[in-house]
């Protein structure tokens, strides 16, 4: 248990804070994607058949494809095109990201990693311009996944933003999801982009 702890920490130490979203240049989509590019008035489902998972999506959020970064072997994300634009980013919306472990972990055995966890993720925001964690690492499970949840805010491009990451591990893979606004949109913003993380299902 103590080496899969530290296979654990590793990977969460690879996730990347400042979760702010590429535009849509940022990337291509590939790897098995489906789904429109832009979700109306309508819900869209975005499905990955190679990481095995699925989300869906509404307004304000639309699809945007990104290059992965900071060793993660994929990342996609939702963004809010019509929101606040930091350092010719979008500030709001979702990010999904996937990044393999080194050894798998066992459902059952991913609560008991909150105590090794929980400092690593308080020590990354804390790292960030003006990061502040404003609520406990707590244990999640997201349709039958479990993990963790941290709420957070930081500093980009004069901007003060506020954000919630989700850290769900199946096997050997880690999918980070990031949910964040600039401070001043989060109150409006918060519910659609819960309900969204909400309906992350994986195979």
């Amino acid at each position: 248990m103590k080496g899969t702890r530290r296979s654990i920490a590793l990977a969460v130490m690879a996730v990347v804070l400042t979760f702010a979203l590429a535009a849509c240049s940022g990337g291509n989509s590939g790897s098995g994607d489906s789904g429109s590019g832009d979700s109306g008035g309508e819900k869209t489902t975005y499905q990955n058949a190679v990481y095995g998972f699925e989300i869906t999506y509404g307004d304000p959020l639309s699809q945007v494809n990104l290059t992965p970064s900071g060793g993660e072997e994929y990342a996609i994300a939702f963004a809010d095109k019509d929101g606040p634009v930091v350092e010719d980013q979008y500030a709001n919306g979702i990010r999904v990201a996937v990044n393999e472990m080194s050894q798998a972990v066992k459902a059952e055995d991913v609560p008991k990693l909150l105590d090794q966890i929980t400092p690593v993720l308080e020590e990354m925001v804390t790292a960030v311009p003006d990061g502040k964690v404003t609520g406990a690492v707590t244990p999640v499970e997201i349709n039958g996944t479990p993990g963790f949840y941290v709420d957070y805010q930081y500093a980009q491009g004069g901007e003060q933003i506020s954000s919630r990451t989700y850290i769900l591990i199946k096997g050997s893979n880690e999918f980070d999801i990031n949910t964040q606004a600039v401070a001043d949109d989060w109150d409006d913003l918060r519910g659609t982009l819960e309900e969204t993380v909400q309906t992350f299902t994986l195979d």
